[in-house]
């Protein structure tokens, strides 16, 4: 009889120990973060604490949420209306248009911007067709190509920097720049 209870346990045991082994580590359950709130005006006070669960759109582009918090959204934007407060920011007036001298000096930066950036990417298509060059090589074409066109970046970056000057130089005055 022990003998049969020990050759059961040592054909038992082995198995057992594999089951442990085989279990992977238990992972953390997910935690899903809350949706953000949309935030009300703190003079309509909290939201109401018990809601229905539908699910509607709520005014006054807060997005959606229960029957009862549109209730409260509508009855609290109808208070405010009566009580001569504005629902939406008023929008900024808009940029005035600059004047034809300096739409002209932006264009011409434009350009040569769009002028470097063509020679850039012709450059890039280069260095991509020559995969069998040494590392060294690489770098020596790039430095050379900086050196060549260095004058021209400094230009773009010269032109930039007055155009900014001089738009900042402008006084504005109602709805047009003098």
């Amino acid at each position: 009889m022990k003998t049969l209870l020990l050759v059961s346990l040592s054909l038992f045991l082995p198995l057992l120990m594999m089951q442990g082994i085989d279990k992977k580590p238990q992972e953390k359950p997910e935690i899903k973060k809350p949706l953000k709130r949309p935030s009300f005006p703190r003079h309509w006070g909290p939201p109401p604490k018990i809601q229905v669960r539908d699910h509607v759109k709520l005014p006054g582009k807060f997005g959606h949420g229960s029957s009862t918090l549109s209730k409260w959204i509508a009855d609290n934007i109808k208070k405010d209306i009566d009580k001569g407060k504005p629902i939406v920011k008023p929008k900024p007036k808009p940029r005035p248009e600059p004047s034809p001298e300096i739409k002209e000096k932006m264009k011409l930066v434009h350009e040569k911007q769009k002028e470097m950036s063509g020679i850039r990417k012709d450059f890039h298509e280069v260095l991509k067709a020559s995969k069998d060059l040494t590392k060294e090589n690489r770098d020596q074409m790039i430095k050379e190509f900086k050196e060549a066109n260095a004058e021209k970046h400094n230009a773009i970056k010269e032109a930039q920097k007055a155009l900014q000057k001089e738009i900042r130089e402008i006084k504005q005055d109602g709805d047009r720049r003098k």
